[in-house]
């Protein structure tokens, strides 16, 4: 199956969870292999400034008044690549998170 962005630049993309936890869950990816937030470096920067640009550009198209960005790490983290979570929605399922 074929991920549909819903956001993709030189650095990060982003699309719809396939396991989604609120009304609005998007993936936010940086396309350089970073690990886990433990492991973020100064060189990282660039990268953690245009997640965050994705997801105020994301948030604004889809008229988003209130939303969530999350990371997870240790044990809660089920992918081992550096990604952010945008949620909004009326109910945020955080034990599914």
């Amino acid at each position: 199956m074929k991920t549909k962005f819903v956001f993709d630049n030189d650095k990060v993309a982003a699309f719809a969870d396939v396991n989604p936890v609120a009304d609005t869950h998007i993936l936010i990816v940086p396309k350089k292999h970073i690990e886990a937030t433990s492991t973020v470096r100064n060189e990282d920067g660039d990268d953690l400034v245009e997640m965050f640009k994705a997801a105020s550009i994301l948030s604004a198209e889809k008229k988003l008044s209130a939303y969530r960005l999350t990371f997870n790490a240790g044990k809660y983290q089920h992918v081992s690549h550096l990604h952010m979570h945008l949620l909004a929605g009326n109910k945020i399922q955080w034990t599914k998170l």
